[in-house]
């Protein structure tokens, strides 16, 4: 499959979810024209401690523990809510740098 500038950055930024976040795993997906399909399994382990960067825009679920100290693993809508927050502005960089085409009003769907 070949992918234009802003599909490969988005590849990249899926792939690199199990970084940010630890305590999840990529499985199937697969890449459309302008949306991408993916099933994302979230691993709950209680005894390992999340290593993962502070979740975008939800920094007051970071200073929350749970018993063991740690921070409490993400939710799938807070995993999602990261991915989109973090390829919109890459892409808002692609149209700023690279002359991608500006998008109307949103770029993402409300959800997911």
């Amino acid at each position: 499959m070949t992918l234009n500038q802003a599909g490969q950055m988005v590849y990249e930024q899926w792939l690199d979810l199990p970084k940010r976040f630890p305590e999840s795993a990529i499985d199937e997906f697969t890449m459309m024209p302008n949306h991408l399909h993916g099933i994302l399994i979230i691993n709950d382990n209680e005894t390992t401690q999340s290593v993962g960067a502070p979740l975008v825009g939800a920094q007051n679920k970071v200073d929350k523990t749970n018993k063991a100290g740690t921070r409490p693993d993400p939710t799938l809508g807070e995993i999602v809510g990261a991915f989109k927050s973090i390829t919109t502005n890459e892409y808002i960089r692609g149209v700023k740098q690279h002359d991608w085409p500006s998008f109307p009003g949103k770029l993402r769907q409300r959800n997911y």
